[in-house]
């Protein structure tokens, strides 16, 4: 398998992982009557940040928002690379494994706190990234 396919894949699947995230939008769950009582003590649990009041709330949903954004970036540069790949290999091999790297780590912070959507997501984000960053060595 070519790296360029490798790339391009974990592109679309960091698209999936933006869409499944965005989607997932206000990131809560399924909530008990209790539950929803300590949303919405947090919602009212304002505080004074460099002259702004925002709610605990706001942060949850600010990150969850920055979250999906970010994913969406990932995809976007993913997909560019899958085309650099053939013609810059070597600094394509450094982006790609530091993306690797990153995507092993998130994979165990995933597998710690979240459930099997990112988990599998990253993994498989991981595996296309390292691998390309391997196929990417000079002589290959």
């Amino acid at each position: 398998m070519k790296a360029k396919t490798l790339l391009r894949g974990a592109s679309v699947v960091a698209l999936l992982l933006t869409i499944g995230h965005t989607a997932g939008y206000p990131w809560v769950g399924n909530v008990t009557e209790q539950q929803l009582s300590q949303i919405i003590a947090a919602n009212s649990a304002a505080t004074e940040i460099q002259g702004f009041s925002r709610s605990y709330w706001d942060f949850h949903v600010g990150f969850g928002l920055t979250l999906s954004l970010v994913f969406f970036a990932q995809a976007m540069v993913l997909w560019r690379l899958g085309s650099l790949s053939e013609s810059e290999p070597r600094s394509t091999r450094f982006i790609t494994a530091v993306f690797g790297a990153f995507y092993l780590a998130a994979t165990a912070v995933n597998f710690l706190f979240f459930f099997w959507a990112p988990i599998v997501c990253t993994a498989l984000l991981a595996v296309c990234a390292l691998s390309a960053s391997i196929l990417l060595r000079p002589g290959n």
